[in-house]
């Protein structure tokens, strides 16, 4: 019991090492004032409905192609994240295709708090590699994040019906057996 212990405290020391100070080591990037006068007008837009003010811009090539701020009790939508509003904004205005196609290393994040764990994987499921934010959030929180995901990851459970998703997959005009 105490090895697992120690393995757990351990794997969440280096986890937080590595994410969430990482940042600390890089030069720090200056807000344009454009980008500036956007997050905040829509950080205030989110204040309007009394949503918490966060807000995130998506940027390719120095234009800003993606905006969002958090809708979560606006429409009762717990995925409504600024980051996640932002990323989607900007596929619907670049079309799925043309979004795809972007060079990944000219696609940037740009938001006002650090993004958190449901955020984190819209952005890396959208392969943006540069993130950007103002406040980060405290290492009380990330250590809590990670007790839970550990706790999901030893209460998760496979069920035995193996062909279920393939079946649906297939359903699927663009399946393909080797990347569904």
């Amino acid at each position: 019991m105490k090895r697992i212990t120690l393995a757990i405290f351990t794997i969440i020391f280096l986890a937080l090492l590595f994410q969430s100070k990482l940042y600390w080591f890089n030069k720090k990037p200056e807000l344009k004032k454009l980008e500036r006068i956007v997050l905040v007008g829509l950080a205030m837009e989110a204040l309007k409905t009394k949503e918490v003010p966060v807000a995130s811009i998506v940027i390719y090539n120095g234009k800003i192609i993606g905006r969002g701020y958090n809708t979560v009790l606006r429409d009762t939508n717990i995925g409504g994240h600024a980051e996640i509003n932002a990323i989607s904004d900007a596929i619907k205005n670049m079309g799925e295709s043309g979004f795809n196609k972007l060079d990944r290393d000219s696609l940037k994040l740009v938001t006002t708090f650090e993004p958190c764990l449901m955020c984190r994987g819209a952005i890396i499921e959208n392969r943006i590699k540069q993130v950007e934010f103002i406040k980060e959030k405290s290492i009380s929180h990330w250590v809590k994040n990670y007790l839970k995901a550990f706790s999901y990851e030893y209460k998760k459970r496979k069920i035995n019906e193996n062909n279920l998703q393939d079946s649906l997959f297939m359903l699927h005009p663009s399946y393909s057996s080797n990347n569904p």
